[in-house]
């Protein structure tokens, strides 16, 4: 029997208050539930892509659009299936999901990837020469979620002011704003 409508809603309800509380537990407790999970889906792999498989050959079947149906590639024409002006965050790295240059000749407005020759990188390094520096400055023995939150929101203020526009919306770190930044971590940590 198929779930109802009100039933997913519940248990996308249940997930994303899961996915809250999984946010501010500690490192530790953390990394055994996400191993729990991956290993969940590990051993449920052939269920889940058989399942996958009998969704797909369904909504082709009803005439579902190709885009939607590509759903397990990051492809030009699933992003021409996407609504107008699609955000997209490419991460693989070194070869990214999708090229930026193919994301925004499918309609992408906003492309960001993993390396740091393209526009908009999203990458780790953006926060940790900060986060390292203030916490060495402060003496702190660990990285708290308040303190990832709190550098997050200073390479967003840092953005802000440095202006903001669909080639440049990630704050890359120069040593000037390095050690703004620094600054000002060291005083909200302190």
């Amino acid at each position: 029997m198929e779930p109802s409508v009100t039933e997913l809603e519940e248990k996308g309800k249940a997930a994303k208050a899961a996915s809250r509380k999984l946010a501010f537990l500690g490192t530790e407790i953390k990394n055994k539930a996400l191993l729990t999970i991956a290993e969940a889906l590990i051993d449920k792999r052939d269920e889940i892509l058989a399942a996958n498989n009998n969704d797909y050959e369904q909504a082709k079947a009803e005439g579902m659009n190709e885009a939607m149906l590509d759903r397990l590639m990051l492809s030009p024409s699933r992003l021409k299936g996407m609504a107008k002006d699609a955000i997209i965050f490419a991460c693989a790295n070194p070869i990214p999901e999708i090229w930026p240059w193919e994301a925004k000749d499918a309609g992408a407005r906003i492309v960001g990837t993993g390396r740091s020759d393209f526009p908009n990188q999203v990458n780790n390094s953006l926060v940790f020469p900060a986060i390292f520096r203030g916490v060495l400055d402060v003496q702190a023995t660990t990285i708290t979620d308040e303190m990832a939150i709190a550098a997050a929101q200073e390479i967003a203020l840092f953005a802000e002011r440095r202006g903001i526009h669909e080639e440049n919306i990630i704050t890359q770190f120069e040593a000037r704003t390095e050690e703004e930044a620094i600054e000002r971590l060291t005083d909200l940590l302190g």
